[in-house]
Order: C-alpha cells, then structure tokens, then sequence
C-alpha cells in the first residue's frame, strides 16, 4: 500500500483543495505531517505549515527525536504545540532529543521552556528516567553538560544536577 504522502499528487492537491482533512490518519493511523518527515519530504512539511488547519502537536516528538531543531522552533510557535507534550510511554520532546544526542535541538528545548524548565529537567518517563540519564545511558555526554549547566543555572548557581549518573537523589 502507498502512502498518501508519497503520491507526488498529494502536495499539488495540498495547494489546490482546502477541503482535505490534513490531520486525519491514514489506515495504518500515520498523518501525513508525520509521514512527510520521516521521508525527508520538506516540501509537503512547508505546504503543512501554510495551512490553517493544520494541527502541529503529533509531529513535535518526531522532529526532537530526530534532532530537526528548525522544524521543533517552528512547530512550537504554534498555539496548539506544547513543549511539555508526552506520548503514551511519558517521552517528551527534551527525553527524545536527549536519548539521540541532539544537543542543538535541546539547548532550544530548554531555552523554549523558559521559566518552566524545571518542569522538563525533572520529568521522567515511563521508565523512571529523566533526560539527563538518558542522555547519559546512549554516551551522549555533550547533552549531559548541557543539561547539568542549565539545571545549575535554574537553581542559581548550585550545582546539583538533578540526576547523577550512579547516585540517586531525592530530586530524581
């Protein structure tokens, strides 16, 4: 069976009718947005955008978990996406892009929280593990440093990272 976004007629068909559902899911329950990006079809992801009844919050946790920071910074200007958005198994999109060491896309993840980042740091996922670890389980030890220091600016200085590798703590 062939995908609807992979029809070269789907984005023609974006531009021309305004009376396709673009968030309704296919068979196999994928919408097209994130269909699109995992095929790397920008083309279809930009016509998306451009809709006004496009509905971005099924596609921030596929761009963090690939690291595609300019669609992450795109997608959370709009009022429907979330930055503390969980999926059914409490991944949010700072522990995607921290368990694939996409340091850009969280440093703008965190920097996108802004005085609710505590919030994010602290969440853990179905697991019991908050993105610190996580990044720190996959080698990801340049996503560690980052978390580590804006966990320590969040907290004024204090250097008490909320997770450390091998200790537990009462703030894990």
């Amino acid at each position: 069976m062939i995908s609807w976004v992979e029809s070269t007629n789907f984005q023609i068909m974006l531009k021309l009718r305004r009376d396709i559902d673009v968030n309704l899911a296919d068979s196999r329950g994928r919408v097209p947005a994130v269909e699109a990006l995992e095929r790397n079809h920008t083309e279809i992801l930009l016509e998306l955008f451009n809709r006004p009844d496009f509905d971005g919050g099924k596609l921030l946790l596929p761009a963090a978990m690939r690291g595609l920071t300019s669609i992450v910074r795109r997608l959370l200007k709009r009022p429907e996406v979330d930055v503390y958005t969980r999926d059914e198994l409490g991944e949010t999109a700072l522990t995607l892009a921290s368990t694939n060491g996409h340091l850009t896309t969280v440093a703008f993840l965190l920097a996108s929280a802004g005085n609710m980042a505590d919030a994010l740091l602290l969440h853990r996922n179905s697991e019991g593990m908050p993105a610190v670890l996580l990044a720190a389980l996959n080698g990801h030890g340049d996503v560690v440093e980052l978390i580590k220091k804006a966990w320590a600016r969040r907290r004024d200085g204090r250097h008490t990272a909320p997770c450390e590798l091998g200790k537990k703590s009462t703030m894990c």
